[in-house]
């Protein structure tokens, strides 16, 4: 699986572990809360969804399926907003 990337069309602005992602040409805007901003910098590095689980894992007080289950609902969020592509 490959990894993500931010697009050149969108600008990605952290805040105290929080990101807003923005897209220039269409206005799609997005806030991801700390776990969502750590979910899209393990995905720009790791095209192992698995792997990223298991980070996220060993970083957080939360279950294996929860945790996959939330990043595949943020990718497919984020592809459809055009804010994240597949790096291939």
């Amino acid at each position: 699986m490959p990894a993500y990337r931010i697009p050149d069309n969108v600008i990605s602005q952290s805040v105290a572990n929080e990101t807003v992602l923005l897209d220039l040409d269409q206005g799609a805007y997005f806030g991801l809360d700390a776990i969502g901003t750590r979910m899209v910098e393990l995905l720009r590095t790791q095209p192992d969804h698995a792997a990223v689980v298991e980070v996220l894992a060993g970083e957080y007080d939360a279950p294996r399926p929860t945790l996959r289950r939330d990043l595949e609902a943020l990718i497919q969020r984020l592809e459809e907003s055009g804010l994240i592509a597949r790096d291939e």
